[in-house]
């Protein structure tokens, strides 16, 4: 784990979030309190986590990534199988199974001490099949695409963009077959704000029809320092 950093992206909202980091900090602390936790901020007006995981990747030291939401827990041996992995695969995606903690088991939660397995009984909803919340990739690969595109406003279509422009650039990910565990919070629409959100689905159907082309996809990539988007980066 000493050559692990984990780039947490992050804005406060002085309530629940803030809550279930908190929590979070200190499963790291108690779990794996030899990785270097490197939290990444926002400066503008619209959050853009895309722009907070290439801000937590400027503090990393270490040469493999593990890309991780701030309410997200899971089992600290998956990132170990994961790492053991990346000398066969360019990437791994370490879960197929999201079990989403209610609120009031949520709040148990932090009235407790950090462990795993959980051994508190936890009322879940399960989802399946994302590609984002959690990802473990070196940091030659992560730079080799450049990071994740900030044109990316709130939450949605970063994770497809960047799994995309690492399948396409370093090759396809390999998925695990565990499960990870997301602290409650209150719905987020992921573009609150936003006036052109049809922009942000536009440029990620660049990144759909780009996937498998490497000349189409450095392209679309190198775009990125010369088209920000203006509502995101408004203070």
């Amino acid at each position: 784990m000493e050559s692990v950093s984990i780039l947490i992206p992050y804005r406060p909202d002085n309530g629940p979030r803030d809550q279930a980091f908190k929590w979070v900090k200190k499963y790291y602390k108690a779990l794996m309190p030899e990785a270097e936790l490197c939290i990444g901020s926002c400066k503008y007006r619209i959050f853009s986590r895309s722009q907070a995981i290439n801000d937590a990747a400027t503090k990393a030291t270490g040469n493999i990534f593990v890309i991780a939401d701030s309410d997200i827990l899971y089992d600290p041996k998956i990132i170990e199988e994961s790492i053991n992995l990346l000398d066969r695969y360019p990437w791994v995606i370490p879960y197929n199974t999201i079990k989403r903690i209610s609120e009031n088991s949520s709040n148990d939660l932090y009235k407790t001490e950090p462990e795993f397995p959980i051994k508190m009984n936890l009322e879940c909803g399960i989802t399946c099949g994302f590609q984002g919340g959690l990802n473990i990739v070196p940091r030659l690969n992560f730079e080799k695409v450049g990071g994740f595109d900030e044109r990316f406003c709130g939450w949605g279509g970063e994770d497809d963009a960047f799994a995309h422009s690492l399948n396409t650039l370093c090759g396809r990910y390999i998925r695990l077959e565990h499960e990870i565990f997301h602290l409650w919070h209150p719905p987020f629409s992921g573009y609150e704000g936003l006036e052109d959100k049809d922009a942000i689905y536009q440029l990620f159907l660049r990144y759909l029809s780009a996937n498998g082309n490497p000349e189409a996809m450095r392209n679309l990539i190198e775009e990125r320092n010369t088209d920000l988007c203006g509502e995101c980066y408004k203070v």
